[in-house]
């Protein structure tokens, strides 16, 4: 306790005093926001409580001996502190969390200001950047077409491009783009890096994304992301904080790049250069995923009235208040008691839609539950539509079609060709029947079935189809692994931890087991996940285990 208070009392004299060097308006921000962060633990009894008095009492060693840098060495630690204070504010970077949505946004709102001629685009307050021209391309897709050509670069790829299967830009505009680039007049978004499924393809994309970035990412002053800096850990570092070495996006001129990735699979092959920031997503607090709340369900009333409006019908503007209101408080009281899964924007938007529908009791403890709603509710229109066709066939259909999207297609999306040719396969194996004809008109029927519905697996471009979320994706492969016995199951899930792309179906799986199994089972399972040995040195089913807590719905037992 002694230690917060300490570390508080440093903070408000470094704010209070006067200095050679005035503290800019975002740094003493940063304090203030510290400073506010540490008041919250001095009284609390959450565990992370004793996170913070070992940082402040690190950090209160640091600033006893170097007066001259204590506010840099506080400023330095902001994202740490502003980690602990709050899980659901740490990073993120998870499926759903908004990255290829950041992306769109970024190209919709640099496009439409180019549109409107306007020469900046305008953020926050008085924060304004230069326009450039948005590239946006899916690594998913750049992985598939450098399969077919693989001796081109990024730059070839560049006008070639294509997003969700769908051209960027016609003929007569692709080279343009390379003209654009040449000239350092763009702004590149590269979605997905965690999305190629062989490591040492993966290995080989990020090495062509370094050398795109070194030879094209560069300031009019020619230096590049990954030059050394001059006077980094200098005296004159120390004293003016940060001194700008290289044109800042701010002024126009230069190239600039945006690259999304999931944080797993990532730290195997980084892209590491003095230029190069990371950032992590920040998850919505209680606060913001209300207002996001409030917002959406709010847009989505004011579209349907619109609509039903131009069609002439009027309804009871006091009833819709009063369904508005009931909306907003069901989801108000899932707030409340799910705040680690109502903090993604993917899952709240998916939550709101399913409260929109239906005021049946929803109330999901964990992603798993989220997922399986919307597939339930998907399988329900589609088996409306296609009564010929049970259930248990198109899930097993949809299962079998994730697994060889995940193992075989970085971009997860399959043409109707190979499409029909799979769930041919599939539906014989599954012996529905072993006639030809009959084995061709459910194939016909079940592909069908996904023009008609737009929930979870549908056409995303001419003849290109693919799941609309990889979380779906992941939520089906996660299936192929809970089939069998517990100790078939633990054994399977033991041999793929290593494998970063099925990260997220792990812990999916792991979900659905503590969800769905017998607690013996469940018991079982867990007992063999932390005990079975391995080849490897390092408990991967244990730290697994720690890693799916946010998943799991019950204990096991304390044996």
């Amino acid at each position: 306790m002694n230690e917060i208070v300490h570390a508080i009392n440093s903070i408000h004299k470094i704010l209070k005093s006067p200095s050679e060097h005035p503290l800019s308006h975002r740094n003493r921000s940063q304090l203030v926001d510290i400073l506010n962060i540490l008041n919250l633990f001095i009284n609390s009894n959450s565990p992370r409580q004793e996170w913070i008095r070992l940082i402040c009492r690190q950090l209160n060693r640091l600033t006893n001996y170097n007066h001259l840098i204590s506010s840099k060495i506080w400023i330095q630690s902001y994202d740490d502190i502003f980690y602990v204070q709050d899980k659901a504010n740490g990073e993120q970077g998870d499926p759903g969390s908004a990255k290829t949505s950041l992306l769109r946004w970024i190209t919709c709102v640099f496009a439409r200001s180019i549109l409107n001629g306007h020469a900046q685009v305008v953020l926050e307050g008085d924060d304004c950047i230069p326009v450039r021209i948005p590239i946006l391309i899916r690594i998913g897709e750049f992985a598939t077409w450098l399969k077919q050509y693989p001796t081109k670069t990024l730059i070839d790829y560049i006008g070639e491009h294509t997003w969700d299967s769908k051209r960027y830009c016609h003929d007569d505009n692709k080279n343009v783009l390379k003209e654009l680039i040449n000239h350092g007049h763009t702004l590149i978004l590269l979605d997905g890096l965690d999305e190629i499924t062989e490591v040492g393809q993966k290995g080989e994309i990020v090495d062509l994304v370094r050398k795109f970035v070194d030879e094209y990412v560069r300031g009019p002053d020619f230096i590049s992301a990954f030059d050394d800096r001059m006077f980094y850990g200098t005296p004159l570092d120390y004293c003016y904080h940060t001194i700008v070495e290289t044109q800042p996006p701010s002024i126009p001129g230069g190239n600039q790049i945006i690259i999304t990735s999931r944080i797993i699979g990532y730290q195997l092959h980084p892209l590491i250069g003095t230029f190069i920031h990371h950032y992590a997503f920040l998850l919505m607090n209680y606060n913001e995923a209300k207002e996001f709340v409030k917002k959406w369900l709010s847009q989505i009333e004011k579209s349907i009235l619109e609509i039903l409006l131009n069609e002439g019908i009027n309804l009871d503007r006091k009833l819709m208040k009063v369904l508005s209101k009931r909306r907003y408080n069901i989801v108000k009281v899932l707030l409340e008691n799910s705040s680690e899964l109502l903090s993604n924007p993917s899952l709240l938007s998916l939550i709101c839609t399913f409260i929109f529908q239906s005021f049946d009791k929803f109330n999901p403890k964990s992603r798993v539950e989220v997922y399986n709603y919307a597939v339930q509710v998907t399988l329900h229109s589609w088996k409306s539509y296609e009564s010929n066709i049970p259930e248990r066939v198109l899930t097993n259909f949809l299962i079998d079609l994730a697994c060889y999207l995940h193992l075989n297609s970085p971009s997860g999306l399959i043409d109707e060709f190979d499409m029909k040719k799979l769930c041919y396969l599939i539906l014989q194996q599954q012996g529905l029947s072993y006639d030809h004809k009959i084995l061709h008109e459910y194939v016909h029927k079940l592909t069908s079935l996904l023009d008609f519905n737009i929930g979870i697996f549908a056409e995303r471009g001419l003849q290109i189809y693919g799941f609309l979320h990889l979380s779906f994706q992941d939520y089906f492969v996660a299936h192929s692994l809970i089939k069998g016995s517990p100790d078939e199951v633990a054994k399977r899930i033991l041999t793929i931890t290593i494998h970063s792309r099925f990260h997220e179906s792990l812990l999916l799986a792991i979900g659905w087991i503590s969800w769905k199994w017998s607690f013996d089972d469940y018991d079982i399972f867990c007992n063999l996940l932390v005990t079975l040995p391995t080849q490897y040195s390092i408990p991967f089913g244990t730290i697994l285990f720690f890693d799916a807590f946010n998943d799991i719905q019950r204990l096991p037992s304390n044996s």
